[in-house]
């Protein structure tokens, strides 16, 4: 679908096959709540593992949703990120530290992670003033309970330095690229990459903890399996995120996660709908997984 050249959200999006299902959630209800159908939104993914059939499912999707819109898929190569540690697997969690880069056109660039349920107009967030700032992100966290704290600490950082979560973030895309931040990123991985536990999460905190627009809550609100069930009302005008693992996509996330009814609200509404779709990079990821399963299986006998 086309839509004119003018002044509407930019929304980038880069996921590998394991996050299909999570993917048409997050475009389906991103898409759902946008208040203005008609000017729509612009919509850049970077994908890996996706054949041209699992786009047009995509694009049955959101095309079931009545909304304007314009995807823009763009390449991306994951060599680069090879030496790094990997996240279940996968390199295309540090896709974050170059989509400024490589959507070089954009001045305002919204990433959204490809495991939340949007019920809100994301249009707010680009009349957001973010003071001049390069990143705009959702705080709550502390550098001191952080997984690689150990690692901030040794480099002048406070226990008490704040600490985001990179599943929601706003880009102020043309003063990324004026600093060169891709390259200072891409430096430290190849630096610190092997022993970063939060992977690019950390990277994005280590030069952004003290000099990043702090957004409201609302915009990215942690679910976790064992989360008490949220209802409609409570969820409206929110982000959420479904951290941790498994995701209620996962193998057996439908009996293990007590908001998969959230996430079920949409998927059914998707054009994958109850269908399994069972591969070796699901097999794997469930494998990888495993200690997860495990805790959230402890959890549920102990109840």
């Amino acid at each position: 679908m086309s839509i004119p050249k003018s002044a509407r959200p930019v929304v980038v999006c880069s996921a590998d096959r394991n996050m299909e299902a999570g993917l048409h959630v997050t475009l389906l209800s991103l898409l759902t709540n946008l208040s203005d159908r008609e000017a729509g939104i612009k919509i850049y993914l970077f994908l890996e593992g996706f054949s041209n059939q699992d786009l047009n499912l995509l694009r049955a999707t959101l095309d079931g949703t009545g909304a304007n819109y314009e995807i823009i898929l763009g390449k991306i190569s994951l060599e680069s990120f090879k030496g790094f540690r990997s996240f279940h697997g996968t390199y295309m969690t540090y896709a974050r530290l170059i989509l400024p880069d490589i959507m070089s056109d954009e001045e305002r660039i919204l990433y959204l992670d490809s495991d939340l349920v949007v019920c809100t107009d994301v249009s707010a967030l680009f009349q957001v003033d973010m003071q001049n700032l390069t990143l705009a992100a959702v705080g709550g966290g502390l550098v001191g309970r952080a997984l690689d704290g150990s690692l901030f600490l040794k480099n002048g950082f406070c226990k008490e330095d704040p600490y985001f979560n990179a599943g929601v973030l706003l880009f102020n895309a043309t003063k990324w690229r004026k600093e060169d931040m891709t390259q200072k990123c891409l430096a430290f991985c190849k630096e610190h990459g092997r022993d970063l536990i939060s992977h690019d999460q950390s990277v994005l905190n280590f030069f952004f903890s003290r000099n990043h627009f702090m957004l409201d809550q609302r915009f990215n609100t942690a679910v976790y399996p064992d989360s008490a069930k949220v209802g409609p009302q409570q969820v409206k005008g929110k982000i959420i995120h479904f951290l941790g693992a498994p995701k209620p996509w996962d193998f057996f996330g439908r009996h293990l996660h007590n908001n998969y009814d959230l996430y079920n609200e949409y998927y059914r509404r998707s054009a994958l709908k109850n269908r399994f779709r069972f591969s070796l990079g699901l097999f794997l990821r469930t494998l990888r997984l495993a200690r997860s399963y495990y805790i959230c299986f402890k959890k549920r006998l102990k109840r």
